[in-house]
């Protein structure tokens, strides 16, 4: 079980990433127009349910397999994307439509994608 769930944890981070490569691009597309479509919130959404799952299946293995030391950086990062994501979706639920910027969440999102692609690298796995 733990080689299945570990399986399923290294390939679940092309999902997470496709996921936040699209929520980034939306609102950067939205740019010009500055308003944010339901798509582009869609995908933050999508993206944040994406991570934590990956989340999830990573608690898990962290109980389940041998601990190293380089795993706790991957941890923290990855901890700080997911808290990222979570504030970055319970601002956007809160603030008026007019004040939810296509800037703001490209900022979150590419916060959250550089640490994880930070905490990917720090354990010495390949991003693609």
């Amino acid at each position: 079980m733990s080689e299945a769930l570990f399986q399923f944890h290294a390939g679940w981070r092309y999902v997470v990433l496709v996921a936040g490569v699209v929520a980034l691009l939306l609102p950067l597309f939205a740019l010009r127009s500055r308003t944010v479509g339901s798509g582009a919130l869609r995908a933050v959404r999508i993206f944040t349910i994406a991570l934590d799952v990956q989340l999830l299946a990573g608690v898990v293995l962290v109980f389940l397999r041998p601990f190293f030391p380089a795993l706790m950086g991957h941890i923290l990062m990855m901890v700080a994307a997911v808290a990222v994501a979570h504030l970055l979706s319970v601002t956007l639920r809160r603030r008026p439509p007019e004040r939810r910027t296509p800037a703001f969440i490209a900022t979150g999102v590419g916060i959250c994608l550089l640490s994880i692609i930070a905490g990917i690298l720090s354990i010495g796995r390949p991003i693609v």
